[in-house]
């Protein structure tokens, strides 16, 4: 790939006439090619827009339809790449189309399909009201291609509100050229057009093309207009001389303008969170609740990062005391219950910095390391995959400033989809393994003789068989990485942990959805007999349970074991301070309740609606925000952690 390659950005007044449209989007094209222009990227509904209601439903056609084909033999005949974003791509019924932002190379083959995510449902001050899912089908796929332009993300106009899905298209699909196809409405153009687009760029360090539509369309619909081509600083380096004429602007993307910004400012070493695609897919599916007040950050993740912080010196100690016993030439490491978000690799890092950084000490070549990463056969694999050229890339870099023989060893990551509570490897193969926040998760719920389980206020002979679940399950666990863990190889779990016994706090979300479910039984809003025989599969047990079955079990040494607690608001906020006054003085109480709520969601939602539907989700999950609030303004919102080191015998 070339260090540069230019590109071009097309401004249009579609109207509703095909062919008028096409002889435009021919005409620009040839504008394009003969700037030396490689890719030009047309603005949302460049094919056609509507007069009346109902008229794109009628033009809407297959991606195989005559139209597009059309469009297609135009990026062969002029060897150009076209980027179609908004085409009414023919829905799954005669009602619906899909707004599809298609990529076509410069042979006339469609490279990629995106259905825009975010349909434009909205009043807009001082103009009309807008209800696009009255007609159109929202798609569910972040898209990123593989160019000569780069790595282009994919999106379609209102998409550009929703900063998540640039984050995603940059931290986990790797995309260096951002595409923003849009019709911006006059009064939302004004606001805020150019203000997004360049946050976007700035947020993610990649160039942003926006092709727009401008002008009056009928005498109903009038477009903002303004295209523009923005880099990865946030400076505008194309537009066109008047915000509404019909013509393009072109600009050169700097490969290594990208590479600078990015080297000189890290970010993607410093983030905290961001969502995984299939989090950002989950996050989707709730999307029912206000898209304003859902904070977009999931529990598991965040808690897991602070987490990982928090135990990071007992890591390093464990490492240290490994190195001490052996040095292999590869060490065999593990992580099970990986998931797929940002924090997949940040354990591993940690382990293998920590190793690295002993060797230094000692002046030992560094082992090489094969690193297993584990998780059922649904978690989304291919995203942990897509990221692993990144890591590998920072791994490098973080070697390099050290200036260490580690630098030149090898790391080796690979998949082994599967349950913990099974055998997954072989026989004295593991130096090193690890599991953060996955065995609180029962492998099955028990039988309790149709008894509710939810919260520590369940019966005591419920309890009793919460706890001899997770006995015979952790029990099994140890039993199963006895066998494959090397002699004194060592072991590092965390797990959420059972809640004092004198809380009466939101520190456990069982108990919470508990007591908002008997509200709403005792409301009429349920019915009561469902309560009886709900069950989640999940215990937290106490630091005095988990003690005593690995002493039992006797396979392994306890080096450390401990508890610590988190706090709702820092998880709130990204990081692991735990001054509460500090912390509460940083965001508003009311939207840190939304965030734990959202979060609380993500992770039960599936298994309270299998039991008592789904038209009572929101209405739980709204009063759960209620109740949250009032325990993070009051400093009722500890969770209890252990942290157990274990060496095998």
């Amino acid at each position: 790939m070339a260090n540069t390659v230019r590109i071009a950005a097309a401004q249009m007044t579609s109207v509703n006439d095909l062919a008028a449209n096409f002889a435009t989007c021919s005409r620009l094209v040839k504008e394009a090619a003969a700037a030396g222009a490689k890719l030009i990227c047309f603005p949302e509904n460049f094919s056609f827009v509507g007069d009346l209601s109902g008229e794109s439903l009628k033009v809407a056609e297959p991606l195989d339809g005559p139209i597009m084909k059309g469009y297609c033999s135009l990026a062969r005949d002029s060897g150009m790449w076209l980027s179609l974003g908004g085409f009414q791509e023919k829905g799954s019924d005669d009602a619906h189309l899909r707004n599809a932002h298609v990529l076509v190379d410069d042979a006339g083959n469609i490279r990629s399909v995106y259905r825009k995510m975010h349909l434009f449902d909205v009043d807009v001050p001082g103009s009309a009201v807008y209800k696009e899912s009255s007609f159109t089908e929202a798609g569910n796929e972040i898209v990123a291609v593989d160019s000569p332009f780069g790595r282009l993300g994919v999106t379609v106009c209102y998409d550009l509100r929703f900063p998540e899905l640039y984050q995603q298209l940059r931290f986990h699909h790797n995309a260096q050229v951002l595409l923003v196809p849009a019709a911006f409405t006059k009064p939302t153009g004004e606001a805020h057009w150019e203000i997004l687009l360049r946050a976007r760029a700035i947020e993610t360090q990649c160039y942003v093309i926006a092709a727009a539509q401008a002008g009056k369309h009928n005498s109903r619909r009038e477009s903002y207009g303004e295209t523009l081509i923005i880099d990865p600083w946030g400076s505008v380096v194309g537009r066109l001389p008047d915000r509404l004429s019909t013509g393009i602007t072109v600009a050169d993307i700097d490969f290594s303008a990208i590479d600078a910004v990015r080297t000189k400012m890290p970010i993607s070493q410093h983030v905290k969170y961001s969502l995984s695609a299939s989090e950002a897919h989950r996050f989707l599916e709730i999307r029912n609740m206000p898209m304003s007040e859902n904070m977009l950050l999931l529990a598991r993740p965040l808690t897991a990062r602070l987490g990982i912080l928090k135990v990071k010196p007992i890591l390093e100690k464990s490492i240290e005391e490994l190195c001490k016993l052996m040095n292999p030439k590869c060490m065999y490491i593990a992580d099970l219950g990986c998931s797929s978000g940002p924090n997949t690799f940040q354990q591993v890092e940690e382990i293998i910095t920590c190793v690295d950084q002993i060797c230094i000490q000692k002046n030992h070549s560094p082992p090489s390391f094969q690193v297993f990463l584990n998780d059922l056969e649904g978690n989304d694999f291919n995203t942990v995959f897509k990221s692993l050229p990144a890591f590998y890339k920072k791994l490098a870099n973080l070697r390099d400033q050290k200036n260490s023989a580690s630098s030149s060893s090898s790391c080796f990551i690979a998949a082994t989809p599967g349950s913990f509570y099974s055998r997954l490897f072989p026989n004295n193969s593991l130096h090193f393994l690890n599991s953060s926040y996955s065995l609180h998760w029962l492998s099955q719920v028990p039988l309790n003789e149709g008894k509710m389980n939810i919260s520590m206020a369940s019966a005591p002979e419920v309890q009793k068989v919460y706890l001899d679940q997770f006995e015979k399950d952790f029990t099994t666990f140890l039993n199963l990485r006895s066998e494959e863990m090397v002699a004194e190889g060592h072991l590092l779990l965390t797990m959420v942990a059972k809640v004092d016994e004198d809380a009466d706090d939101g520190s456990d979300p069982k108990q919470v959805i508990g007591m908002i479910l008997n509200d709403m039984a005792n409301e009429g809003l349920i019915e009561e007999s469902k309560l009886d025989g709900f069950n989640i599969p999940i215990y937290n047990p106490s630091e005095e349970e988990v003690r005593g079955i690995i002493n039992k079990q006797d396979s392994f040494k306890i080096l450390h074991l401990q508890t610590f607690k988190l706090k709702w608001i820092d998880v709130y906020k990204g990081n692991n301070n735990s001054d509460e006054s500090s912390s509460s003085a940083m965001v508003e109480i009311e939207n840190c309740g939304k965030f734990v709520a959202n979060s609380i969601r993500a992770i039960f939602e599936d298994i309270v609606a299998s039991h008592f539907g789904k038209s009572i989700m929101d209405e739980l999950f709204h009063r759960y925000s209620i109740r949250a609030s009032d325990y993070v303004n009051t400093g009722k919102d500890m969770v209890n952690n252990v942290v157990i080191s274990l060496a095998k015998n």
